[in-house]
């Protein structure tokens, strides 16, 4: 970047600091915009991302022991492996009008014009105030029982419980293929560019204030307490993407504070964040890349081999088995945890499926339900209720026997034949990363 370019990029942020940020700033009278332009991705909090599943606290060495007259569960050790911490989670509401790209020109100090490309996503959030929190209430006035009320959405009375502000990040992930028609991934975060902000202000709407990814961070999101509530605008950018790139994905990350802790392969705990990825498609090249147009989710193909190379350019989650603890008296199974069925997509071959079609637990449902508290090895039986779909077993909790379920569900697609078929919409995923 010429002196002069990093002169007017600093001038421009001066004078935005000089202004003073404020969400009036966002102009009077913004451009109405068609019906269906704006493409908002509502909140989905899921319950199981306010608790923490009881296990050893962290850094507490206790030792495991049986006395004559305690029991294993009120010794330092049991006890502390029995607490459920509890929390209270968030979600924005994000809206968009869609991946884009503008060419923009530059005066060199010596006279030269450089002309720069920027791939840019207009987007939208507002707080609607969705929310799962818990109040503890005494179960009676006897005996001291203490239990966690779930509350849904009370951040809309009670606006300490959500964000004051949106603080993201944006990561564009694409695919380029090479001379060969290989094709490998190619990831861009974006970028302060004040100056290509405004211009984009201009091109899309100049009366409506796009905050860029530093500013909107200073911006407080009100309250929306109806549909017509503006929210809060901006605008990622990125520069000089790659011309060839394809199948886009964008993850977005600080739309609410969930999260979940989780075992890994090797039986250690790993903390995940929830976020929001938008899926695009771009049937172009690198000629005249700014006139290709750009679609949501991802394209759909007959053919088995280019199926399974848009699974893999889109990270789709392939099927999980799901963990149900039967709950006899309430006549129900309960969702507890569930495992990657680490399925090849090129055979539909998963070594989790033959694991448990074969009477053992794979290794890393042994090590989620440790997890939990349950004390399970690969000796535990397991019994084959549908073929290769669903299985049954027991644990012994305090000297009875506890039945689980374990059944096989796909998630975003699944076999098909010798081919695959996507499920549900794929122009957006919420994932644990």
């Amino acid at each position: 970047m010429t002196l002069r370019l990093v002169g007017l990029f600093v001038c421009g942020l001066i004078l935005n600091l000089a202004s003073g940020i404020s969400a009036q700033d966002r102009g009077s009278f913004p451009r109405p915009l068609a019906a269906g332009v704006l493409k908002a991705f509502a909140p989905q909090i899921d319950a199981r991302d306010t608790f923490s599943v009881p296990m050893a606290m962290p850094e507490l060495q206790a030792q495991e022991y049986q006395g004559n007259l305690t029991a294993q569960a009120e010794t330092l050790r049991g006890s502390t492996r029995d607490i459920v911490f509890f929390r209270n989670v968030w979600q924005l509401e994000f809206a968009t009008l869609g991946l884009r790209q503008i060419k923009l020109s530059f005066k060199a100090p010596d006279g030269a014009v450089q002309n720069r490309h920027y791939w840019y996503l207009v987007y939208r959030v507002r707080n609607l105030g969705e929310s799962i929190s818990y109040d503890q209430v005494k179960q009676d006035v006897v005996f001291p029982y203490v239990l966690n009320e779930v509350k849904l959405d009370a951040a809309k009375e009670q606006p300490e419980l959500l964000p004051r502000t949106f603080q993201p990040t944006f990561e564009l992930t694409g695919w380029v293929a090479d001379a060969k028609g290989e094709y490998s991934p190619i990831s861009y975060r974006d970028q302060f560019l004040p100056l290509v902000a405004k211009e984009i202000q201009k091109l899309e709407d100049p009366n409506q204030r796009l905050f860029n990814s530093l500013e909107i961070g200073d911006i407080e999101i009100p309250l929306s307490r109806s549909e017509s509530d503006p929210g809060v605008w901006g605008v990622a950018v990125w520069e000089e993407v790659d011309p060839r790139v394809n199948y886009v994905s964008i993850r977005v990350k600080g739309l609410t504070n969930a999260y979940r802790i989780v075992a890994t392969a090797d039986g250690k705990i790993d903390v995940v964040n929830k976020m929001l990825q938008l899926n695009y498609w771009r049937p172009g090249d690198g000629a005249q890349q700014d006139r290709d147009f750009v679609s949501y989710g991802i394209p759909y193909t007959d053919g088995h081999a280019e199926q399974v190379a848009i699974t893999k350019r889109y990270a789709l989650p392939g099927p999980q088995i799901l963990a149900y603890q039967v709950n006899e008296l309430a006549d129900r199974e309960v969702h507890v945890t569930e495992v990657d069925a680490e399925v090849d997509v090129t055979d539909f071959s998963s070594p989790v499926v033959a694991a448990l079609d074969d009477g053992k637990l794979p290794e890393s449902l042994i090590n989620n339900l440790k997890l939990f508290g349950y004390q399970v090895s690969d000796s535990t039986a397991v019994t084959q209720v549908i073929d290769s779909s669903m299985w049954q077993f027991q644990v012994d909790v305090e000297g009875k026997k506890q039945k689980w379920v374990l059944k096989f569900e796909p998630q975003y697609w699944e076999q098909d034949g010798k081919a695959i078929r996507f499920l549900k919409s794929l122009d957006h995923l919420w994932i644990y990363q």
